[in-house]
């Protein structure tokens, strides 16, 4: 079981890549920890931007939407006093890094230092299996539903954050060993082909000179 406190993140944006203009519309953050969701914290967020009309189909965040949403500094502000110096989960952590680290720029904040860890990257070894690793169908696998339509923020981070338990469940009950946010870094960083025996020499104790 995952005990140590991790913040579970998702963003929902304008495009794919803040390097290109994109900006962040919606924001969602789920505290996870003793192997239970805590609490969250979620928003719209208005950085000026339009929405391209594919990604108002995809999510339904509408422009109407976002002129009464809070202006986009304010949410990141609130969103970095709720992470603090947890761990932040994501599930293809790479997109979501992408964008928390330009909004923390935007923002006049330092950029985070935070652990960042992936459980697509995570469902990839525990789940080789699976015909893809979206957060969908890792999440129908392990018998996890979306509480409401996929690709809203809070939706999709709800659903990453028991994705994310029920994978450190399977790691400690095949494992024997205790989750934390330092193992399950070193798991997804590993080689598909070679993390279980990287995972054994992690655990061995160490050889008495």
């Amino acid at each position: 079981m995952l005990v140590t406190s991790c913040v579970v993140l998702d963003f929902e944006t304008t495009g794919l890549s803040p390097d290109q203009g994109d900006r962040v519309t919606e924001v969602a953050a789920v505290r996870v920890a003793n192997n239970q969701v805590l609490e969250h914290y979620a928003s719209l967020a208005n950085a000026g931007r339009s929405v391209p009309g594919f990604v108002t189909q995809l999510t339904g965040i509408s422009m109407q939407m976002l002129r009464t949403a809070p202006p986009i500094r304010q949410v990141i502000h609130a969103l970095a006093t709720f992470i603090g110096t947890d761990p932040v989960i994501a599930h293809n952590a790479g997109f979501d890094r992408k964008f928390l680290i330009a909004e923390y720029r935007y923002a006049g904040l330092t950029p985070p230092t935070n652990a960042v860890i992936c459980t697509l990257r995570l469902a990839r070894r525990v789940l080789p299996h699976l015909p893809n690793h979206k957060l969908a169908t890792v999440a129908s696998h392990l018998g996890i539903r979306f509480p409401s339509n996929a690709h809203r923020a809070e939706a999709d981070a709800r659903v990453a954050a028991h994705v994310l338990l029920a994978l450190s469940e399977r790691l400690a009950d095949a494992h024997d060993l205790e989750v934390t946010p330092d193992v399950l870094g070193h798991i997804t960083r590993w080689p598909i082909a070679q993390w279980q025996t990287r995972l054994a020499r992690h655990q061995a104790p160490p050889v008495p000179p």
